[in-house]
């Protein structure tokens, strides 16, 4: 959000864990646009994560797991691999936002 440029930390963030998704681009594109999570972010100084799953065969393609320990034993704990890199994109957000300020701006 344009509010969140001049500083991050008066900014809330919320992570959007989408459905299953084939693991096709134009699909996960299709989702993101059409959420209105962006509007609505951008109206409440609230920064919009869209993590996204590759998935396989027992998870189901471009999906999360919710519960299969066979994929990974601390699926649902703190250690989860899963959670674990959403939680470092959350570490990385203000190193992120920073180089985005960065590029140029297009119309």
């Amino acid at each position: 959000p344009t509010g969140c440029l001049a500083s991050l930390h008066g900014c809330r963030v919320h992570v959007d864990y989408h459905g299953c998704i084939a693991d096709q681009w134009p699909q996960r594109l299709m989702w993101v646009q059409n959420l209105d999570l962006n509007e609505y972010g951008e109206a409440n100084n609230i920064v919009i994560l869209y993590p996204q799953a590759k998935g396989d065969s027992r998870t189901g393609a471009g999906c999360w797991n919710w519960g299969f320990p066979k994929d990974d034993t601390l699926f649902d704990t703190k250690m989860s691999a899963q959670l674990l890199t959403v939680m470092n994109m959350l570490d990385e957000l203000p190193r992120t936002l920073e180089l985005a300020q960065e590029l140029p701006r297009t119309l």
